[in-house]
């Protein structure tokens, strides 16, 4: 599994996209319009969501952002080459 916490400035676009990993998340701030397959959904703090693998998806972020957390399975393999980042406050709570 890969667990990720994401912040996303107001507005932010995720472009549609597809990964054979099943993805399920949280709402932690913010809102979130969330596509997946022909369904759109707001999404609000506490909500949750359920991507399964192969299944295009796009997100946008609302007008005060949002921060989600995501967790994948199997692991991102794709992120390991990624370079990480340093640790920082987020956005929340």
């Amino acid at each position: 599994m890969t667990f990720a916490v994401v912040d996303l400035e107001p507005g932010a676009v995720l472009p549609e996209h597809q990964h054979e990993n099943e993805q399920i998340g949280l709402i932690v701030k913010g809102e979130m319009e969330l596509r997946v397959g022909g369904e759109t959904r707001l999404l609000r703090p506490g909500d949750t969501y359920v991507i399964p693998g192969n299944v295009p998806h796009t997100a946008q972020a609302g007008g005060a952002g949002a921060s989600v957390v995501d967790v994948f399975t199997p692991r991102r393999a794709d992120w390991e080459a990624r370079p990480r980042r340093n640790p920082s406050k987020p956005d929340w709570p």
